[in-house]
């Protein structure tokens, strides 16, 4: 069982956020802090238990881990229809604040990210300057395939109906660009949200060098391996300063399974990766 605390934190606008705290048995050595940043729409909820899972095992090993559930998410106020990429930015700043309260104060910082969490971790990075470390699972680098992808699942939608809604995934940026919000599986998305998040990419931010990159990816057996994609990604971290390491496990793409599946492969390696000695140096 997970031995997380639950609770709400008031945000700047009043409304509550729903927060998670995985906060290591009292004695245990402390090792350093973990703000996890989910992904988005059913990607989420697919994988909040193996999220809980590898949480646990973090706090277990003595890392402080906190999990926000962002604005219009899980228990959260408000509907994702209402989300703006900056509230979620805003988010994150309220959950980093709370979390370096719950831990040691000179513990090194690690942003913990699960696909287009990995895009919402970078940007809020990037524009606070923060100079952490990084365990990012299956990350998307680029923010506009994530949007193609949900662009798509709308199309596909219309497709089954006698009058369409929009004539292809073009027509639906417009109607972004134009103020109008998409509904698709179940969710409503505003262009505050759907555009910024198509202009982010996924990049190192600058002046840390020696931080810690580890890089997570599930395979198949056959392709037990990093693509040339990822590879590249990796290399433009190790050129910014980052010491990277890279995990890749054979296992189910829990994320994207209808049942929930998890993989104690990718748990245990990550843990090895944010235990070695070399992370806290």
């Amino acid at each position: 069982m997970d031995a997380a605390t639950a609770f709400f934190l008031e945000s700047r606008d009043g409304s509550l956020r729903y927060l998670s705290l995985f906060k290591p048995a009292a004695g245990t050595p402390a090792r350093g802090l973990v703000l996890l940043v989910p992904p988005w729409l059913e990607e989420l909820n697919r994988s909040r238990r193996m999220l809980a899972l590898g949480a646990d095992a973090l706090r277990q090993a003595g890392f402080t881990v906190l999990w926000p559930d962002l604005f219009g998410c899980g228990d959260s106020a408000g509907e994702h229809g209402e989300a703006r990429w900056q509230t979620w930015l805003d988010d994150l700043d309220l959950a980093l604040q709370r979390l370096r309260q719950e831990g040691e104060p000179d513990s090194p910082l690690w942003l913990w990210s699960l696909r287009s969490g990995a895009l919402l971790a970078s940007d809020f990075a990037q524009a606070r300057q923060l100079a952490c470390h990084w365990l990012m699972w299956q990350p998307q680098p680029s923010g506009e395939q994530v949007l193609q992808q949900f662009l798509r699942l709308r199309l596909a939608a219309d497709m089954s109906r006698t009058v369409r809604s929009y004539a292809d995934t073009t027509a639906m940026r417009q109607a972004l660009q134009a103020g109008q919000a998409l509904h698709a599986a179940g969710y409503v998305v505003r262009p505050e949200l759907a555009l910024p998040l198509a202009a982010t990419q996924l990049k190192p931010p600058g002046g840390v060098a020696g931080a810690r990159l580890v890089w997570c990816e599930m395979a198949s057996a056959a392709t037990q391996t990093l693509g040339p994609a990822s590879r590249q990604h990796i290399e433009a971290w190790r050129t910014a300063g980052y010491q990277p390491s890279t995990i890749c496990v054979q296992g189910p793409q829990f994320w994207a399974s209808q049942e929930v599946t998890l993989s104690q492969g990718l748990i245990e390696g990550s843990l090895r990766a944010l235990c070695a000695e070399e992370a806290f140096a």
